[in-house]
């Protein structure tokens, strides 16, 4: 980029490079990458490395990935949630347990994962748990529906 284009590389695209050897299982060169040329990493950039390490199971990097993004923002509660559900892959009770009482002790709550559909010009938000729609049965009817389309044609749900 530099020379090519004349363009310095910023945080942003860093934090691409980090993701893409990240998704190709490269995890060892985005620690590279992190640790050699990005002079201020974010909670963004060491959050891409340990989506990688959960996707391919590198317990010890995902710790120090998951513990970088907690130094630099121990108050989001979503980074707790990973970090706890990671350990819970591998049955690790105990730390398990550890992260949440931090999460109580310090009034952390991830906020609910939400969605939204837009439906003859309507927009419909929908927070997870919510059953306050009020058109939710034929919502879960029609969800339902898709749900055995999709197991009769060899597919699964994740």
């Amino acid at each position: 980029m530099k020379w090519g284009f004349g363009r310095e590389p910023d945080l942003n695209h860093y934090t691409c490079i980090v993701d893409l050897l990240g998704r190709s299982g490269k995890l060892k060169d985005a620690l590279a990458i992190i640790l050699k040329l990005v002079p201020n990493p974010d909670g963004r950039i060491w959050g891409a490395l340990f989506a990688a390490c959960r996707v391919h199971g590198d317990q010890k990097l995902g710790e120090y990935s998951a513990k970088r993004l907690l130094d630099l923002e121990p108050n989001n509660a979503g980074y707790h949630t990973l970090l706890s559900n990671f350990q819970a892959v591998d049955e690790r009770w105990n730390e398990v347990e550890e992260v949440r009482r931090c999460m109580k002790d310090n009034d952390l709550m991830k906020k609910p994962g939400w969605s939204c559909v837009e439906a003859k010009g309507s927009i419909h938000g929908f927070i997870s748990g919510d059953r306050s729609h009020p058109q939710m049965g034929e919502i879960y009817e029609t969800v339902d529906v898709l749900s055995r389309k999709i197991q009769e044609v060899g597919c699964t749900l994740e």
